[in-house]
């Protein structure tokens, strides 16, 4: 998928630097046999990144070494507009994998004007956008939102929401996924 965008994709967005993730800090870990989780940020990089909980659960969920997580962000018009036009699928920044292979797909939602960004990154990833529509093939998809978030009105995209604080009871969910493999989605 790298080579993929590196002639369809980086050479034609305005910023390209957002969605390559070779910067500082970044883990590079390999995922073979590894329970794999997309922790994506409802808002482009450049704020995302100074968002103290992305990189807070990232370090955490990386710790583990039988986990790899690799980041996303919602993109920028120029290049959800790109993804769109030329039918790419979004994809991790580490590895360039696609959203839709992760065993988890984790979104980081900062507040009530990122929940647009919540169904955009599902749409982009080939993720279907309604849980009632999703089969054991898609990635589990689940919410981390202030404590004092609502989370009623995203209760038909995501199969679970964390309020607050995410890093106890998201040890215990990614302990879980592996069992996922022979259970049926409505359990």
């Amino acid at each position: 998928m790298k080579s993929l965008l590196e002639t369809e994709f980086f050479p034609f967005v305005i910023r390209p630097a957002r969605y390559i993730g070779n910067e500082l800090g970044a883990i590079h870990k390999s995922n073979h046999n590894l329970t794999t989780v997309a922790l994506a940020f409802c808002d482009v990089y450049d704020v995302g990144m100074s968002y103290p909980n992305l990189h807070s659960i990232y370090r955490s969920v990386n710790a583990s070494d039988d986990v790899v997580c690799e980041r996303a962000f919602a993109p920028d018009c120029d290049a959800e507009k790109l993804l769109r036009d030329r039918q790419l699928k979004l994809f991790s920044l580490e590895t360039g994998r696609l959203l839709n292979e992760f065993d988890l797909l984790l979104a980081l939602v900062p507040g009530e004007l990122c929940l647009t960004n919540l169904l955009t990154i599902l749409d982009l990833a080939g993720v279907e956008i309604r849980t009632s529509d999703r089969s054991q093939t898609h990635p589990l998809v689940g919410a981390i939102v202030p404590p004092c978030f609502n989370p009623e009105p995203i209760a038909d995209f995501v199969d679970f929401v964390i309020l607050g604080a995410p890093e106890a009871t998201l040890d215990s969910v990614i302990k879980l996924l592996p069992e996922r493999q022979t259970s049926s989605r409505s359990e």
